[in-house]
């Protein structure tokens, strides 16, 4: 650590990088409201609130009654959450906010910490790369605020293997120090059964390149006590003896559940590599040297645990780029690995002129996805129910809402974790705004998704209602003119209307 804090010190870039790359990931933890997949919400925080019985939406969704669901998160957030209310935190919205900003800058330093690690004595060229692309990458500082299963079981699984092969290089492993990992490494898969594809490679790495038999059984005892440990807090929560990993396998792989949801092809997560590890076209050379770097330092853990969890998810026929959220933030650092990674970036590449021009390109874009990102949280649904939380304030209000509420998913799944942070506003659903329009007395406020109220615009603007609140009034205004253009809107874009005469 000491020889890492004298690089820091030595170069003012490095300082630099690192400020302004905690500045942004502070920032995104304020302004990333809401969840990427509906999973990270109904089967952890919903989870929590039916285990601490609190009113919860966790029985709308199937897995509750299949008991499939590793309980460990759900565990950690339940303690988190007592945390917060000791301390009168209690407000949903606040509770959400504060863990985005201390995951976000838990995550920041591991990932900067495992570059320094495997970089430090690389040139200071190789370092400043990987520390640009770690942190300011534009989807990267968002992917680290997400309490989801993937991007929580990579906080374990990482630093896990990064600090046993500290330990191994300096001749330091020992009995307890494998006991340990063995334990973080069962922690990590029952966060995320799929991390068993990168515990295979590291189990190939100590296996077969390293032949460390006595430690391997050293860290097989501690998983064992980690299995142990987890099936423990799964009977506790559904009070019956179930092995999740089993039920997780039996029904979405063996029944094809996880292929009823969608099939994907070869091609699927290389298209999500190039899309969210970077920006095209640089991200295409990126993902050239993630492979060529894999390829030629097959013997270092790191890159054989990060390939063989891309490669494994090949076989699973149901594809979705959030699998792959549990290594983006790790794939700068193994291109690194490999010393001749970043040639192509060298004033004396022969493409150089051609390499300028898409590096000039990708950064304006990254930067414009960047800002965006900022400016236009991912779920709008929730970052409407905050906004709309703070209109009304204190003040006891009824809101009728058309189609469905902003307390529900599209799939009219109820977000019960947020209602107690909106206890003062009564939403009533209404399925027929022709109701509304022959009722003697209109409600005051209306709220609405753009493509459920599209095509009645004219008719609530005739009826005197005037929109007083948008969750994006820019991506309101594109989908008028998408409507305009007659192309497909953009979802789950809401608006607040009252009743002006």
């Amino acid at each position: 650590m000491k020889e890492y804090l004298h690089i820091i010190r030595q170069s003012r870039q490095i300082q630099l990088i690192l400020l302004f790359g905690i500045i942004i990931q502070f920032i995104f933890g304020i302004v990333s409201v809401g969840f990427y997949h509906p999973d990270q919400h109904f089967q952890v925080i919903e989870f929590s609130s039916y285990q601490l019985n609190k009113p919860s939406g966790a029985t709308s969704v199937w897995e509750l009654a299949s008991k499939l669901r590793p309980t460990i998160q759900v565990y950690i957030f339940s303690g988190y959450r007592k945390i917060c209310e000791a301390i009168s935190i209690e407000n949903p919205f606040h509770q959400l906010t504060l863990l985005r900003v201390l995951q976000g800058f838990i995550l920041f330093a591991i990932f900067n910490f495992i570059t320094f690690f495997y970089c430090s004595r690389k040139s200071q060229r190789v370092l400043i790369i990987t520390l640009i692309l770690i942190n300011f990458s534009w989807f990267l500082p968002y992917s680290r605020t997400l309490f989801s299963s993937e991007l929580f079981s990579a906080l374990i699984f990482f630093p896990a293997i990064v600090f046993f092969h500290k330990q191994y290089l300096s001749n330091k492993v020992n009995f307890y120090n494998s006991i340990f990992i063995g334990f973080l490494l069962a922690l990590s898969f029952f966060l995320r059964f799929q991390i068993a594809f990168a515990i295979t490679g590291f189990g190939v790495w100590i296996l077969l390149f390293e032949k460390q038999f006595k430690l391997s059984f050293y860290l097989l005892i501690g998983f064992t006590i980690g299995v142990a440990f987890n099936v423990f807090l799964d009977y506790n929560f559904y009070h019956t003896l179930v092995f999740t990993p089993y039920l997780y396998f039996k029904i979405n792989i063996l029944q094809g559940v996880a292929s009823s949801f969608g099939e994907s092809g070869f091609m699927f997560y290389f298209g999500v590599l190039v899309d969210i590890v970077a920006v095209p076209f640089i991200s295409v050379f990126l993902l050239y040297y993630f492979l060529k770097s894999s390829i030629q330092n097959l013997k270092h853990p790191l890159v054989l645990s990060t390939l063989l969890f891309f490669i494994g998810h090949f076989f699973i026929g149901h594809k979705e780029d959030r699998f792959m959220y549990t290594i983006i933030n790790i794939i700068p650092i193994v291109i690194a690995i490999n010393d001749q990674s970043f040639d192509f970036l060298l004033p004396t590449y022969k493409w150089r002129k051609f390499i300028k021009q898409v590096l000039v390109f990708s950064i304006v874009l990254n930067s414009v996805l960047l800002i965006l990102f900022v400016f236009t949280p991912y779920s709008q649904t929730v970052n409407f129910d905050n906004k709309l939380r703070n209109y009304f304030s204190s003040n006891e209000t009824k809101v009728f809402c058309y189609a469905r509420n902003p307390l529900q998913t599209e799939s009219f799944l109820p977000m019960t974790y947020y209602k107690s942070g909106m206890k003062n506003i009564d939403l009533i659903n209404t399925s027929n705004i022709d109701s509304i329009t022959k009722a003697n007395t209109k409600p005051v406020w209306l709220l609405s998704t753009f493509n459920d109220i599209k095509n009645k615009l004219n008719l609530v603007d005739s009826l005197g209602y005037k929109p007083q609140l948008y969750s994006s009034s820019m991506l309101w205004s594109i989908n008028l003119f998408l409507k305009s253009k007659k192309m497909n809107t953009i979802n789950d874009i809401w608006v607040l209307y009252k009743l002006e005469k």
